[in-house]
């Protein structure tokens, strides 16, 4: 701000105070800063309407090399000249008149023409200045010296060319190189040498098409190693494979003819248990038998004493009625002498006699039938007693029968047990074995996936030129693996196969070469 103080008086002279004034003049200081700065640092020439250098600055001076405005005045007409932009061509002078009349202002690059010849590029503007009616009144050029701006970009375009120019060389290098690895040549180097700049680049692209020279070398000579090896294990695990089943098919037969061999010792045991029944029945049967036959020889040997007693009886019997005849006998003589009177008691000794002599007669025959019946009970007693003996015979070897029956059941239950272990021991080799065979299926599987993969390696490795002696597209030739039998489906793992595995485990040809080895 700026101020101006006053005093006030009245018409006596006598002051009655001040007056303060205070003026903004930010803006007129900042224009004359600005004004500064472009007197500095721009070049300002202000022209007439004819062309006449009216007023120059001192940067202005300086660059054209005049002492004075007076010196530069005579040329005034020739002091600036337009040239070609890099998007437009220089306007003309008419057409600079023209746009200056119009109240356009002309920008833009021109030639200042300074004393002794001498030419600066200067960037900048021609700005109509009218006068109060609007008439051109005068034109101020302001613009700045881009002479040395203009050399260094020259400069640095020639380095951007040359720059340019050698990583057209080295990209062009680079890529013939490239090209040559993609197509597999890894013998070819870049022998030219490049700009000092990208020389380690070239060094570099050299070491590693060595380096990736040697690597494909060493996978080459691996994948053929590799491919060998796997066709050997693919082999070796194809006829592991069908071993594996044949043993696990064999197996299978040997469990169905355990399973089989087991039913029979059991219904062997079954059968033994119920002949031991049996046996021991009969052993009863004979053992009551031999009871019974002691019993009937001792009612035999009651019957004979029986007899005997009976027979006894009989003598006696006969003896009474050969006394009793005697006594008739007697009793009939004195009844005779006797005579008349004793004729009624010789008729009851007559009857006496009579039924004595019948007596006589029957104890007679009852003696005959018990000497008949004591003969027979007699052979009856022996044949009971041989009956007897007989009967302890058999039951000696009915015992004997049935011990060995219990024996042969025993060991029949033992085999049985025995045999229900191995069947169990069996199926689970079975099963053991049929994992195996499934394991051994995804090995076989494994082995020529990794034999396909070798061949893949092998080739892809084969298409890299390595020497001199093999071109890139070169197969590689080696022997294919042996075939094999087809991968068979996935081997069950259950404890049973059908009639038809076992027949193909049977008609499985035996593949044997190699197997010592592997």
């Amino acid at each position: 701000m700026r101020a101006s103080i006053a005093a006030v008086t009245d018409g006596d002279g006598t002051q009655l105070g001040h007056v303060i004034e205070l003026e903004d003049v930010t803006q007129a200081e900042l224009n004359a800063a600005l004004l500064n700065a472009l007197e500095t640092r721009l070049l300002r020439v202000d022209f007439a309407r004819d062309h006449r250098v009216l007023h120059c600055n001192r940067p202005v001076l300086a660059l054209t090399g005049f002492a004075s405005l007076e010196e530069m005045r005579p040329s005034g007409h020739d002091l600036l000249e337009p040239v070609d932009m890099p998007d437009a061509p220089a306007p003309s002078a008419a057409e600079v008149e023209a746009r200056l009349v119009a109240g356009d202002a002309v920008s833009g690059r021109f030639r200042m023409h300074g004393a002794a010849g001498a030419v600066h590029v200067v960037d900048g503007a021609l700005n109509p200045v009218r006068s109060a009616e609007g008439a051109l009144e005068r034109v101020v050029f302001l613009g700045a010296d881009i002479t040395d701006q203009l050399a260094r970009m020259e400069i640095l375009d020639a380095e951007r060319v040359r720059i340019a120019q050698e990583q057209q060389q080295v990209v062009s290098a680079l890529g013939r190189g490239l090209g040559k690895l993609s197509e597999g040549d890894l013998l070819h180097s870049l022998d030219t040498a490049f700009p000092d700049d990208y020389e380690g680049l070239r060094q570099d692209f050299n070491s590693a098409a060595h380096a990736l020279k040697e690597a494909m070398i060493a996978v080459h000579e691996n994948a053929i190693s590799i491919r060998s090896e796997t066709t050997e294990i693919s082999g070796a695990a194809d006829d592991l494979a069908q071993r594996t089943e044949r043993q696990a098919a064999t197996l299978e037969e040997t469990a169905t003819a355990l399973d089989q061999l087991t039913t029979s010792v059991k219904s062997a045991v079954s059968g033994a248990d119920e002949a031991s029944s049996i046996a021991q029945g009969a052993q009863q049967s004979a053992e009551e038998g031999g009871r019974v036959a002691g019993q009937a020889v001792v009612a035999m040997d009651a019957i004979r004493s029986s007899s005997q007693e009976i027979s006894k009886i009989t003598g006696v019997i006969g003896d009474i009625a050969f006394q009793t005849n005697l006594l008739a006998l007697n009793a009939g003589v004195e009844a005779a002498r006797a005579g008349e009177s004793g004729r009624g008691f010789a008729v009851v000794a007559t009857e006496v006699r009579a039924l004595a002599q019948r007596s006589s007669d029957a104890a007679r025959d009852i003696n005959t039938l018990i000497s008949e019946s004591a003969a027979k009970v007699g052979s009856g007693v022996e044949l009971v007693n041989r009956t007897g003996d007989a009967l302890r015979a058999i039951v000696t070897a009915v015992s004997d029968i049935s011990a060995r029956v219990s024996e042969i059941a025993g060991s029949a239950r033992e085999q049985s047990a025995g045999l229900s272990e191995i069947n169990r021991a069996v199926n689970e080799l079975d099963q053991v074995t049929q994992q195996n065979a499934g394991m051994f299926e995804e090995t076989t599987a494994a082995s020529h996936a990794l034999m396909q993969e070798a061949e893949s390696l092998l080739a892809a490795a084969s298409r890299f030129r390595l020497s001199d002696t093999a071109p890139a597209s070169a197969a590689v030739s080696a022997p294919r693996p042996t075939p094999g039998r087809t991968p068979s489906a996935p081997v069950r793992t259950a404890a049973r196969v059908d009639s038809r595995a076992l027949a193909a485990a049977h008609e499985a040809p035996a593949a044997e070469t190699g197997w010592e080895e592997f």
